[in-house]
């Protein structure tokens, strides 16, 4: 059943289940999703169902506006990981299993080429790495990084991190890295990316998840340097 967890604002860890063909939220009691925050206008906003599981969101004229991920909206159709800022309060739509397409790991492993050693040198490859306890410094203290566009980043990623917090135990975990990829592209300017896991049993990396950005050909394969990435596993290091 798709669903609303709250985790920031006045409700913070409440969850609201989505029954019914039009979910009213706001800050008066008579809404089906009844929030506590001021900056919340009494009917801020709708859900209304669009068969399926899905629903499509529509603000109501509110005072302080409505934003999905990170973009100011007057209506737009949710997927399972959308985070809806309104107010204070942050509400991440966690979707429901009819929302969640399969895709085959063969079709994703047809977009990547992986290259070894020999293809590909290491000292030549990598032009910068950091420690994995310095990315949760940085996305801690947005706010003391050096430019604006750079602080606007990060203040985005650091509420994806916690939109994936939330939804993590909720969504399988393809469909988990799809939105988590989504949402990178929503923060990052990037052209292509995937993320790999390791096949614990045959020790072979395996894509999960893989975007190009809208108006790119995709249909060259994406190369992956599976040296860098054993780095990066034996390290502990991002590249």
């Amino acid at each position: 059943m798709p669903r609303l967890i709250c985790i920031k604002g006045a409700d913070e860890s409440k969850q609201f289940e989505l029954v019914g063909e039009v979910i009213a939220i706001g800050r008066d009691k008579s809404n089906a999703v009844y929030l506590h925050d001021t900056e919340v206008s009494r009917r801020h906003l709708e859900l209304r169902s669009e068969g399926n599981g899905r629903y499509r969101l529509y603000d109501l004229g509110s005072v302080n506006g409505t934003v999905v991920n990170t973009r100011r909206v007057s209506e737009q159709e949710l997927k399972p990981g959308d985070h809806i800022q309104i107010g204070q309060t942050i509400l991440v739509y966690s979707g429901s299993r009819q929302e969640m397409p399969t895709v085959l790991a063969s079709d994703l492993a047809d977009r990547i080429r992986m290259v070894g050693r020999q293809d590909i040198e290491l000292s030549s490859a990598i032009v910068k790495t950091i420690n994995e306890n310095e990315g949760s410094k940085i996305l801690s203290r947005p706010d003391r990084v050096g430019t604006q566009w750079l602080k606007t980043r990060l203040a985005n990623l650091t509420v994806m991190y916690e939109t994936i917090q939330a939804v993590s135990h909720i969504l399988d975990v393809d469909v988990l890295l799809n939105r988590i990829m989504e949402l990178i592209f929503g923060s990052i300017e990037a052209d292509h990316g995937c993320i790999m896991l390791l096949n614990s049993e045959s020790n072979e990396f395996e894509p999960k998840a893989v975007r190009s950005r809208e108006n790119l050909p995709d249909a060259e394969k994406m190369i992956l340097s599976r040296t860098i990435m054993e780095y990066v596993l034996r390290e502990k290091q991002g590249c």
